[in-house]
């Protein structure tokens, strides 16, 4: 029997949608990174990886939800992503303190998301 509510996320088929439509391909597109590095690529799609975390880190605290991405499996994301986009980001020689101010929003995006990681 499905669950019916008033509110916008007491319903089954409502869950179902946020999860399906909303968080996977975020999810998605963060796990990327560990199979390919252009999702991590300063000139790649590493910018689209990092819209995925943050609209990701938003959904789980507007609606109390958990990343379906463990914790551990979150960490190594971001790992290797700084990894690459270290390396990346210098080949592209960006103007005396971008790299270091686009890193600390980096490490503050897989934080917030992380808080909603098991």
């Amino acid at each position: 029997m499905m669950r019916w509510g008033s509110a916008n996320l007491e319903s089954d088929k409502a869950v179902q949608y946020l999860h399906t439509k909303v968080m996977e391909p975020l999810e998605s597109q963060i796990l990327s990174v560990l199979k390919n590095d252009v999702y991590a690529d300063a000139d790649g799609d590493g910018c689209a990886t990092m819209i995925a975390v943050d609209a990701l880190a938003v959904v789980c605290a507007c609606f109390s939800e958990t990343t379906r991405i463990k914790k551990r499996k979150l960490t190594q994301i971001r790992k290797r992503y700084l990894e690459v986009w270290s390396r990346t980001i210098d080949e592209l020689e960006p103007v005396e303190g971008h790299k270091a101010a686009r890193q600390a929003h980096i490490q503050a995006s897989f934080a917030r998301l992380l808080e909603h990681a098991k």
